[in-house]
């Protein structure tokens, strides 16, 4: 693909073009430089850490929510809540803390519910590739764009038809 030309457009405006072969050694040198290789995998761990940063909230709001509702249940039944805070007292402690492992298993699972219905509803976090951002950084610095926005390149092959 040597003999064509790249279209350069900023923001969906065409702002230039250039050999095609200028391009692929721009993104040769980016790919081969060592600082963006540490960005890319810092992208990788920031992506990771938002996710577990979001599973961790669920968690923590799912426990809340299930002492909401002891507490709420507690409000209308008080009787029964007095009779279980009597019984819990006088239990074996091998009773009190399987109850406390099945409230963690419900918390697993209900975090678990939660957490793939918030990826379908909302999304995964951003992730902001440090390739791309270094390779349209390079291109505007060569065609001298002083604009920022989505960079997107056009292929034209030397016969005139557009690749991609």
């Amino acid at each position: 693909m040597q003999g064509g030309i790249a279209v350069i457009k900023v923001n969906d405006i065409e702002v230039g073009t250039m050999p095609i072969s200028l391009y692929e050694d721009i993104v040769e040198s980016v790919k081969n430089n060592w600082r963006t290789r540490i960005a890319v995998w810092f992208s990788y761990v920031q992506l990771l850490w938002k996710m577990v940063l979001r599973l961790c909230s669920h968690y923590v709001q799912n426990i809340v929510i299930i002492f909401a509702l002891l507490m709420l249940y507690s409000f209308f039944n008080s009787t029964e809540t007095i009779h279980f805070i009597d019984e819990f007292r006088n239990a074996p402690s091998k009773e009190i803390a399987g109850t406390i492992h099945f409230v963690i298993n419900i918390n697993f699972i209900l975090t678990g519910i939660s957490y793939t219905l918030s990826l379908l509803i909302k999304g995964t976090p951003e992730f902001k590739d440090a390739y791309e951002s270094s390779i349209a950084n390079k291109i505007r610095k060569v065609m001298e764009v002083p604009a920022e926005g989505k960079v997107s390149i056009i292929y034209i092959q030397g016969n005139g038809d557009a690749a991609g």
